[in-house]
């Protein structure tokens, strides 16, 4: 995570300095300037994708190819008064793997599985390449980041 940092969650850097109060809050703010700074490069889908509140959602299903990677997610709905949980599915094509979980992390989701694991977080960006960049930060622990040139979302 480039923003939304495991420090920025804890409240301290790596050597157990304490951060601001407000170190989210500028977490925050940082990366609405980059998202405005890019939005013209973005594809509609990615420009929806860095706009939807991630935050709590469980992953359910993960089927990777050659040629795509869909990652199912549920969302909590936190405007409702009842908890409610709503499907996402995200679809990267021409996709590759960084991050925590390693190329073969993805399926380190479905391993953890249920409840047990939530985003926290999440980031879009563009690499150097031109491609575009998902970064999640997952409860308890993790990271992946998918480096992706095609995006279709579903719900």
């Amino acid at each position: 995570m480039k923003w939304f940092t495991v420090d920025v969650y804890s409240g301290a850097d790596e050597e157990g300095n304490e951060l601001p109060d407000d170190a989210l809050a500028q977490a925050s703010m940082a990366y609405k300037e980059h998202l405005a700074s890019i939005d013209d490069r973005l594809s509609p889908e990615v420009r929806v994708l860095a706009r939807i509140n991630m935050h709590d959602a469980v992953p359910r299903e993960v089927k990777s190819t050659k040629r795509s990677l869909a990652l199912s997610l549920e969302l909590l709905d936190p405007l409702v008064p009842v908890p409610v949980r709503r499907p996402l599915g995200l679809t990267y094509r021409r996709w590759d793997l960084g991050g925590g979980f390693g190329v073969s992390g993805v399926h380190t989701l479905m391993e953890w599985g249920g409840e047990r694991i939530g985003v926290l977080n999440h980031e879009v960006d563009i690499a150097s390449d031109g491609r575009y960049i998902h970064r999640l930060l997952f409860w308890p622990a993790g990271e992946l980041i998918v480096v992706f040139s095609e995006l279709s979302i579903a719900d």
